[in-house]
């Protein structure tokens, strides 16, 4: 008998990661789900394995012994076409070590390390009914879809793997039902909206009823437009909330800020509102010490239902290599997602991020809401964003909503205009305080000297 660790069978490892797997994979590639968590530990079949297992368990410190490479070469030996390195080569190659290109395994050095594969692979066949497809599953998408269904299938993969050795090493208990925590959160109703007084409490309303609106709708792209001070952050969250009833596919809320002041305001305004713990997930979040095991694995795995973070941490995630960050991934799908100050989204990485929403929504069943003052177009960049984006306010009304919040009138002036003039107009003014406004540091001192 093969084990995985000291006290969990291989075999049993072997079956629970793919089932694992699976379960988070669309119902279209579920297959390759189970295959990368039946193969991954393919290596631990070796004798080698097995002996640096009982070394280890016996208190000696053996050199490691390599078992991932195995599954990999398992895979790539399904490949008619040199050169073709299929998805499962990638994912389970890398699923301690992280994603490699593929000159990783063209080499002698991959070829050595995974040099007993086929007697790993018929020591495992004895043991798994089911361990030899009739074909190799692989994605029918490619370009993009097909690079971040990699990276999807990875953070499943890698997730799985844990979760599985938590269960066995810790008896850790099952993950939470996101859905059916997700289902009594339609709680969340400011006070304000219930009993308006006053113009602007009335206008906020009036917002927060076209959105709520808008919220049936199938999931995909969408804008959401409105002045600064109209109540985006709450009508946002009941339109999400309302937009996961509509669609039950849809399992947890993902807002995304690029400012920690943001991320913090956000999050406390989403914990007064809503019935369940809301995680923070920035670089400067300091959670209590008895809590930060936890806050740590957590913001690992984003397994809850409301998640808060930065655009740094978000878009990073996207594109990430490693297991760590990668592992988040699996609870991405499935997601309506909330982009704050979408005008933010840098614009030398936007072309690739747009992909990867795109790929969120069309491939892994997410919404995307893209929220603003000042909505960034995209159409040079990506049309799909343009043509498909649904706009929950639309133009008339959005117009309406900044005339019935303006609080500032502004006078434009074609004229040139020197320190001297900026000086003897406030000089001249009847008010008893005055502010100037100019777009950098130094031309700020030059104004005030």
């Amino acid at each position: 008998m093969k084990y995985a660790r000291n006290g969990q069978e291989l075999r049993t490892h072997l079956v629970g990661t793919a089932t694992k797997t699976a379960s988070r994979m669309p119902d279209k590639w579920k297959n390759i789900g189970y295959y990368a968590g039946l193969w991954h530990d393919l290596g631990k079949y070796t004798d080698e394995w097995q002996t640096y297992l009982q070394k280890s368990i016996a208190g000696e410190k053996p050199h490691r012994v390599p078992h991932s490479p195995q599954g990999a070469k398992l895979a790539l030996s399904f490949s008619k076409r040199f050169g073709q390195i299929p998805t499962l080569t990638f994912v389970i190659a890398g699923h301690h070590g992280g994603l490699k290109d593929i000159s990783n395994y063209q080499g002698d050095e991959f070829k050595d390390k995974a040099k007993n594969w086929e007697k790993a692979k018929n020591e495992a066949i004895k043991e798994i009914e089911d361990f030899m497809p009739s074909k190799l599953p692989e994605f029918d998408v490619r370009g993009t879809s097909k690079e971040f269904a990699i990276r999807m299938l990875f953070g499943c993969l890698v997730d799985a793997d844990r979760i599985d050795a938590a269960i066995a090493i810790e008896n850790a208990p099952p993950d939470i039902d996101e859905a059916s925590i997700l289902s009594g959160l339609f709680t969340c109703f400011n006070p304000r909206h219930r009993n308006p007084s006053g113009a602007l409490s009335s206008i906020r309303l009036e917002f927060r009823n076209d959105c709520i609106a808008k919220a049936q709708r199938p999931c995909g792209i969408f804008r959401l437009t409105g002045p600064t001070g109209i109540g985006k952050t709450l009508s946002s969250l009941e339109w999400a909330i309302a937009h996961c009833q509509a669609n039950s596919s849809l399992t947890g809320i993902l807002y995304v800020a690029p400012l920690r002041s943001i991320i913090d305001q956000t999050w406390q305004v989403y914990s007064e509102s809503l019935s369940v713990n809301v995680l923070a997930h920035h670089s400067d979040f300091q959670p209590n010490q008895e809590e930060a095991s936890d806050y740590k694995l957590t913001t690992e795995r984003w397994n809850v239902p409301v998640i808060c973070t930065s655009g740094v941490q978000f878009y990073e995630s996207l594109f990430a290599r490693t297991p760590a960050q990668c592992r988040k991934l699996s609870h991405l799908m499935n997601r309506c997602i909330l982009i704050d100050e979408a005008q933010t989204i840098p614009l030398e990485y936007a072309k690739p991020i747009l992909d990867v929403l795109r790929c969120l929504v069309q491939d892994w069943g997410c919404s995307v809401l893209l929220m603003s003052a000042t909505q960034p177009t995209f159409k040079n960049i990506d049309p799909y964003f343009d043509n498909s984006s649904i706009d929950i306010i639309p133009d008339d009304k959005i117009n309406y909503y900044f005339d019935a919040t303006r609080r500032v009138s502004y006078q434009i002036s074609s004229e040139q205009w020197h320190w001297q003039d900026i000086a003897d107009r406030l000089n001249n003014t009847n008010y008893h305080q005055s502010l100037t406004i100019v777009n950098t540091t130094k031309l700020a001192k030059e104004c005030f000297i």
